[in-house]
Order: C-alpha cells, then structure tokens, then sequence
C-alpha cells in the first residue's frame, strides 16, 4: 500500500485532538467511542463534531484527491471517460467536477481513507454503480459484525 509521503499532516489537529484520535475518542471533542450515541465507524462522535473536522479535513482531501486523478490520468479507470472543458483562454484542460475519488474498499468497511492504492478516479455514472455495490458490502459488513458483537457478549455474560 502507497501512502502520501510528501504530506506528513492528513489532518490539521492541535496535539491534543491527535492523541484523542489515536486513542479512539472523538478529534474534536475527545468523547471515547464507547460513550458515543452513534455509531463508531465513524470520525466523531455527533454531527456537530463532524461539521466542525469537515472544516479541517475538506482541503486535504481535496489535495489527496488531486494526486489520485493525475494518477489516473483525469480519466476514470472503469470506463475511461475523461472530461474535459475549455478555459477562457481556449485551452482544454480536465474537468475534474465529472469525476469521484473513490475508496476502492469503502472506510465503513476499514478501508483506507489516505492511501493512494484504496482511492481510484471514477466518474459520475461509474461511481453511482459501485456506490450501489458498495452499500450492499456495507450492509454486509454491518450484519456480521453486528451478529459477532452479539455472540461476544453472549460469551462475556455466560463467563461471568
């Protein structure tokens, strides 16, 4: 796996919000995932708290999301679509508003958010289909951990 190497910082967060999120609690108000009302494959713990990382993540990303179209030669890598439009100056460049970074193994399913092997360029229609699919493993996903944190418990009250 390819990680950013040029860009140390994903995240612009004090030292306390990054020792909150390596010890699992929310970034921004450092609530442990366990005391959280929802749930916690997600960044933070409510939406107002994920309002407020948005504010510091949506550059990066968009940052990230660039080297992955350059990558991909401004072309989606499903059909080869590559949009382009024309500047004042006459010029054909890329329209990268026709086109998706996409995580190949979707985060709700512990794919990697920042890792330039889990991203692939798509455009609209391509990325509404995998979406599709990927909704499907999602659910999946959640269905199974959902029963094995069922059994766990079972397991954790008959020992007691």
């Amino acid at each position: 796996m390819e990680t950013i190497q040029t860009r140390p910082i994903l995240y612009k967060l004090t030292e306390q919000q990054q020792k909150w999120l390596d010890n699992n609690c929310c970034p921004i108000c450092g609530l442990p995932e366990k005391e959280w009302k929802r749930r916690t494959d997600w960044r933070c713990c409510s939406v107002e708290c994920t309002k407020k990382f948005s504010e510091v993540v949506v550059f990066i990303w968009q940052y990230f999301k660039e080297e992955v179209f350059e990558r991909d030669n401004y072309k989606c890598v499903k059909c080869g679509f590559a949009p382009t439009r024309e500047t004042y100056e006459k010029k054909i460049i890329p329209d990268t508003s026709k086109l998706i970074g996409d995580h190949i193994i979707p985060i709700a399913i512990d794919g990697e958010e920042y890792d330039l092997d889990n991203v692939q360029t798509l455009c609209k229609k391509c990325h509404k289909v995998k979406t599709k699919e990927d909704l499907r493993k999602i659910a999946l996903y959640r269905k199974q951990h959902k029963s094995q944190t069922k059994l766990q418990e079972v397991r954790n009250s008959s020992q007691a």
